[in-house]
């Protein structure tokens, strides 16, 4: 084959990719028209009727205990709702809707101290407050023994987002909500079918603390911990099992060798005897 032959086998093969890349391209987009587009639409039009109904009424939404972690928290107030569609504080073109954010606050007056001790545990609890964007401030003091000890003080006011986000390529709704309850981070995709009259009254009923059965199928990471935790020990109690058999084995194997041999013995020492 000549060089002016490869080139056009490698000039076919491009505009196969990119005729290819084309028809992909219009089938996702049209599935993104006809079916990913009016489900985003959905959930912005009933959020937005949702927070329109709750600044008319001026539902008061608290939380008791919001985490286990800080019972110091007290109760908290849901407040200050916001929506965008545009990951800023605009909306986008209704249209062309790719996420929809809605953010709120979970919080009360005042704040509240507590010591940490040691380097290690100090970096983890400073990344954990960062990571879920809990306002709070942090100094070194004088620990016992020349213990490195921290004094961390937390501002009551945990920001809550859920965001509905479109997986173009899949032709999916991601959605995520971090905060609501115990600094939770909730993520799952759903097929455009699924955002119908029943999953909308979920998600707010979920939204204004009227139940949990929006999430109800999830594992909570402290039951995901008890799940790892027990099945480590099944893990190490089959081990030790394992070990005893083994070991056992081994003696049995031992005895029966054992055995062997002296029966040898026996039967030549009685040759020689005879």
């Amino acid at each position: 084959m000549g060089i002016l032959d490869e080139l056009r086998k490698e000039a076919n093969e491009k505009k196969q990719q990119l005729e290819s890349r084309k028809v992909v391209r219009k089938q996702l987009d049209a599935a993104y028209q006809t079916s990913v587009l009016p489900a985003m639409q959905s959930i912005f039009t009933y959020l937005q009727e949702t927070l329109e109904y709750l600044r008319v009424v001026d539902e008061v939404v608290e939380i008791s205990r919001y985490s286990e972690r800080f019972p110091q928290l007290g109760v908290l107030l849901q407040q200050d709702y916001k929506i965008n569609t545009d990951g800023y504080s605009g909306l986008a073109d209704f249209n062309r809707l790719m996420q929809i954010n809605l953010t709120f606050y979970c919080c009360n007056t005042g704040s509240f101290s507590y010591p940490i001790e040691n380097k290690g545990s100090i970096e983890q609890e400073v990344a954990f407050l960062h990571a879920k964007s809990i306002p709070f401030e942090w100094r070194y003091i004088k620990g016992k023994e020349q213990t490195q000890t921290a004094s961390i003080t937390i501002t009551r006011k945990i920001p809550v987002r859920f965001r509905f986000e479109v997986d173009y390529e899949q032709s999916l709704i991601n959605v995520m909500i971090n905060n609501h309850e115990d600094f939770a981070a909730y993520k799952k995709s759903f097929q455009p079918e699924q955002i119908d009259e029943t999953f909308l009254d979920k998600l707010v009923r979920y939204l204004l603390r009227r139940d949990s059965e929006f999430v109800r199928l999830e594992i909570s990471d402290a039951k995901k911990r008890k799940i790892r935790k027990t099945l480590q020990q099944i893990r190490h109690e089959e081990a030790l099992i394992r070990a005893q058999i083994q070991r056992e084995s081994r003696a049995e194997q031992q005895a029966a060798e054992k055995k062997r041999v002296s029966g040898r013995l026996k039967a030549l020492l009685k040759r020689d005897k005879d």
